[in-house]
């Protein structure tokens, strides 16, 4: 339970994240063009920092001040969620690890990806002896029933697509290393196994799981 609490709360968080990661995008594109030339060429984490220190000063309607209040606002919040994350993360760490030292130590799982797999299958322990039940459960099965289809909206598509969404990162992962790059080329060639080539939804497809 624990190790279920951490993972919605750190995905829920990096959502929070993200959203303001956007959000101070979306306010640079129309700040005033003084204010967005000093900063456009920041790298994100010196932008970060930058916008935590501003101070604003002046008129409140003054289209400059604030703007440079909202960015203040939006990057402490960012740093905020940050610190919050990574402390999570180092929590949600020490319980995997104690849980399944092998499973963290293999390439490309992280500590988020390995506490949602971990999640996932203590859910379901009976359901995970054979591979093709693994498979259906993690939604990369060469045939799924329809509630598991791209465009369902059903209860099974949304259990299943979590852990879907922590092997497509697992193998994305796995797919940038040059062994397994050149493994996947070799092997697409003489089989009709699908290349390393994960769409970019985010998910893997029925049948497309890249094995390591």
């Amino acid at each position: 339970m624990r190790r279920s609490e951490r993972c919605a709360w750190c995905a829920a968080a990096r959502s929070r994240r993200s959203q303001t990661t956007n959000q101070r995008k979306a306010l640079l594109v129309t700040a005033p063009a003084e204010l967005r030339e000093q900063l456009r060429t920041l790298s994100a984490t010196a932008l970060i920092a930058t916008c935590a220190r501003l101070r604003p000063a002046g008129d409140i309607a003054d289209p400059e001040h604030a703007t440079k209040t909202a960015l203040r606002r939006l990057a402490r919040r960012h740093q905020f969620l940050s610190q919050q994350i990574s402390d999570a993360d180092a929590e949600l760490r020490t319980l995997v690890t104690a849980a399944a030292a092998r499973l963290i130590a293999l390439p490309g799982v992280g500590t988020q990806v390995a506490g949602e797999l971990l999640t996932t299958a203590g859910d379901n322990p009976d359901r995970l002896h054979p591979q093709a039940a693994f498979a259906h459960l993690f939604g990369v099965a060469p045939s799924l029933p329809a509630a598991v289809g791209p465009n369902d909206t059903g209860s099974t598509a949304a259990v299943t697509e979590p852990p879907n969404n922590a092997l497509y990162v697992v193998v994305l992962g796995r797919c940038r290393s040059p062994r397994s790059s050149a493994v996947s080329s070799a092997t697409s060639h003489a089989s009709s196994t699908t290349p390393c080539n994960p769409s970019t939804s985010g998910k893997i497809l029925p049948g497309r799981l890249v094995s390591p």
